[in-house]
């Protein structure tokens, strides 16, 4: 999947900075895009470093069924 693509596909308004009215969607997903340390838009995220990033994540979430809710909620 591209960083393009990524952008596209991330959904941020089940976030609850977003929610709140704390970040905008801009930001969010810029913060999210950053993660990956690639700046052009055709670049490659492998579905291995994207498995990797969210095997950090998901320790943070507590519990399975959050963490797919979270999954499935964030890209479309």
């Amino acid at each position: 999947m591209t960083i393009s693509q990524l952008d596209c596909a991330y959904n941020v308004t089940p976030n609850p900075e977003y929610q709140g009215g704390f970040k905008s969607e801009e930001q969010l997903k810029a913060e999210f895009l950053a993660v990956w340390g690639k700046q052009e838009r055709n670049a490659v995220v492998s579905l291995s470093e994207f498995i990797d990033y969210f095997k950090d994540v998901s320790p943070a979430i507590i519990s399975d069924n959050v963490f797919e809710n979270l999954l499935s909620n964030s890209f479309n």
